[in-house]
C-alpha cells in the first residue's frame, strides 16, 4: 500500500511543480492526473500497483468535500444574494457545452 500512495502522490507533487515552474492557473492536481493517466496508459505503472489505493480514495470520496461544504455554509449569504447570476451563468454554460460537444461528436 506504500507503493501505491507513493505512486499517486508522486503525481500529484509533480503535477504541483509543473504548475508551479510554468505559472499556469491549472491546479498542480490535475496536472499529477494528466501524469498519472499518461503512466497508467504506456505501461509505466501497472493498474494492478495502485488499485488498492486508488479504491480506498473513491470509497472515501464524500470526506474530502467536506471542506467544500463548509465553504459552501460560510458563504451561503452571498450565495442567495447572487443566486440568479450563478444559476443563469450554470445553465448558460451547460448549454454551451452540450452545444459544443454536440457539433462536435456529430461531424464526420
Amino acid at each position: 500500500m506504500l507503493l501505491e500512495i507513493v505512486l499517486i502522490f508522486g503525481c500529484l507533487i509533480v503535477g504541483n511543480y509543473i504548475r508551479i515552474l510554468t505559472g499556469i492557473s491549472i491546479p498542480g492536481s490535475v496536472f499529477g492526473m494528466i501524469i498519472l493517466f499518461i503512466l497508467l496508459k504506456i505501461g509505466i505503472i501497472k493498474e494492478k500497483k495502485i488499485k488498492n489505493f486508488a479504491n480506498f480514495l473513491t470509497d472515501n470520496m464524500g470526506f474530502f468535500f467536506v471542506p467544500v461544504g463548509v465553504g459552501i455554509a460560510l458563504y451561503l449569504d452571498l450565495i442567495k444574494a447572487e443566486i440568479w447570476p450563478i444559476i443563469a451563468s450554470a445553465s448558460l454554460s451547460t448549454l454551451v457545452i452540450l452545444w459544443v460537444v454536440g457539433f462536435a461528436s456529430g461531424r464526420k
